[in-house]
């Protein structure tokens, strides 16, 4: 399944593909997922040529990237604890593009899915040039799940206000949501943004703030910079999986997390990552940029691998160095195929 098109590679993809001495991908290869797939076969040799150690053979472990990398590892140590002996799955979302969302086997509501949409969330649309498809299934998705914290910062669709209520930290017991959205996802999410992300990104800096946002760019540096060309005008990966999703708590940015779909979107988020480091290890695999303050408000100097992150108080803090390849054995030992 690809999406139909008559554009071809750019210049800047094509000599960011012959810098890494990387196979030509024509058009149909990237929409249809066999480039990403290559990539990821290519990641997997590079990776595996380095390794020098030994891992467990049950280790799947997975500031944004790495923080978000040492939560899918806690992520998957509570799992394991409740007995559960199996990876974090990735979303593959450009498998769910060209379908309704709703039938993918992620939300079709059969046993083995997350669940469907749940109760309906009724907004005005999503602001956009088209129509967003509008479905919902009665009841709780996922087997009668709750959410209980917040809303906190809650999106109302169609408009440019929160839902929100005065202390989110009391319990406050409501049905899990879901707006799911096939349009935005085949909009933002599909193989050939996926694929030209990790094509079009020579440097750390445009890939993440690419990946998480790339209509926002110019905004993130405060300047022009011509390396964001490719990518100014697109929402960005990360966003497009996160509101094809939608719902409470998924649509809100504080609880997202509360949705068990968010790790699933989160791994393929790593997933990306890894490809894009393990494409180029020397260069990539121990490079982080930009500072810990959002949009660098307050100003703050740049964060280094030997700094720590922390996910909960429940949880130690980490040196971010120790996040970066999955493949040390202490505490990751995972690769993506």
């Amino acid at each position: 399944m690809h999406i139909k098109s008559v554009l071809c590679i750019s210049a800047a993809l094509a000599g960011a593909a012959s810098a890494l001495n990387l196979p030509k991908f024509s058009q149909h290869d990237i929409d249809s997922g066999s480039a990403l797939a290559a990539l990821n076969k290519i990641a997997t040799q590079n990776a595996m040529k380095a390794f020098k150690g030994k891992c467990q053979e049950s280790d799947y472990k997975a500031l944004f990237l790495p923080w978000h990398r040492y939560l899918l590892h806690t992520y998957e140590q509570q799992l394991a604890a409740c007995g559960y002996k199996g990876p974090i799955p990735y979303w593959e979302w450009g498998f769910d593009t060209e379908e309704d969302l709703s039938k993918s086997p992620m939300f079709d509501g059969s046993d083995a899915s997350l669940g469907a949409d749940g109760d309906r969330v009724p907004h005005e649309g999503y602001n956009m040039s088209y129509d967003p498809l509008a479905r919902s299934v009665p009841g709780c998705p996922f087997g009668g799940l709750e959410t209980h914290l917040g809303p906190v910062l809650l999106t109302d669709w169609g408009t440019s206000t929160y839902t929100s209520v005065e202390n989110p930290r009391l319990k406050n017991t409501r049905c899990l949501k879901r707006d799911l959205n096939s349009v935005l996802l085949h909009k933002h999410a599909n193989f050939r943004n996926t694929t030209n992300l990790i094509l079009r990104s020579n440097e750390l800096d445009i890939f993440q703030a690419a990946l998480v946002r790339a209509a926002s760019l110019e905004a993130v540096t405060h300047s022009y910079d011509p390396r964001f060309a490719p990518f100014v005008g697109d929402q960005g990966v990360h966003f497009g999986g996160h509101v094809s999703i939608g719902g409470d708590p998924a649509g809100d940015v504080f609880l997202s997390s509360g949705d068990p779909a968010f790790y699933l979107h989160h791994g393929q988020i790593d997933r990306v990552w890894w490809i894009w480091q393990n494409l180029d290890p020397a260069n990539r695999l121990y490079n982080v940029s930009g500072t810990p303050t959002f949009l660098n408000s307050p100003p703050t100097a740049d964060v280094t691998v030997d700094e720590s992150i922390v996910v909960h108080p429940d949880f130690p803090p980490v040196v971010i160095k120790d996040f970066m390849n999955t493949l040390t054995g202490d505490p990751l030992c995972y690769v993506y195929i």
